[in-house]
């Protein structure tokens, strides 16, 4: 099974933002801290700037999640109910996923 660290959604978050900036022209985006540019994206647009908060915090609720349930198990050894809140939270993260992008294709 595939383990995704604490430090792996933290660097793909920082990607996250990165590809927000480049489709919302955000000058220097290539050369700004990612504290910056989440700032000059809320400033530039505020709809995207919710959206990417909701993404990150449905993919932090499945990362826990991911975490707990599959946390020293193998994927064929997980409950049934294990398997129903990771499958929510899939949903969730992927419908967050949509809606930023949904959001970004308007720009």
């Amino acid at each position: 099974m595939l383990w995704l660290t604490e430090n792996d959604l933290k660097a793909f978050f920082g990607e996250v933002v990165r590809n927000v900036a480049k489709e919302l022209e955000i000058k220097e985006w290539s050369w700004r801290f990612n504290s910056e540019l989440l700032e000059q994206i809320h400033t530039e647009n505020q709809t995207v700037s919710e959206k990417l908060n909701e993404f990150f915090a449905a993919y932090r609720e499945w990362h826990e999640c991911y975490a707990k349930v599959t946390f020293g198990k193998i994927e064929g050894n997980l409950k049934e109910e294990d398997i129903y809140e990771l499958q929510t939270h899939v949903f969730v993260r992927d419908s967050a996923r949509e809606a930023l992008l949904k959001e970004l294709c308007k720009q």
